[in-house]
């Protein structure tokens, strides 16, 4: 039985919801720059946009 990682968990949420804030992605793991940065690393564009305060929204651009 292999269980999903963090960054395939995050990975899934962005595809799924098209963005997530960093509170999201804090509930998936505490280290989710790191996750995102193998994300990036991968091949995926993410996009981080300062919304207000201390939260940033991530998006994934398409990939068609």
């Amino acid at each position: 039985m292999s269980k999903e990682t963090q960054t395939a968990k995050i990975l899934k949420l962005l595809k799924e919801k098209g963005s997530a804030t960093n509170i999201e992605l804090n509930k998936i793991c505490f280290r989710y720059g790191g996750r995102l940065y193998d994300l990036r690393k991968d091949g995926h564009d993410i996009i981080s946009i300062h919304e207000k305060g201390a939260v940033w929204r991530f998006y994934l651009k398409d990939e068609a």
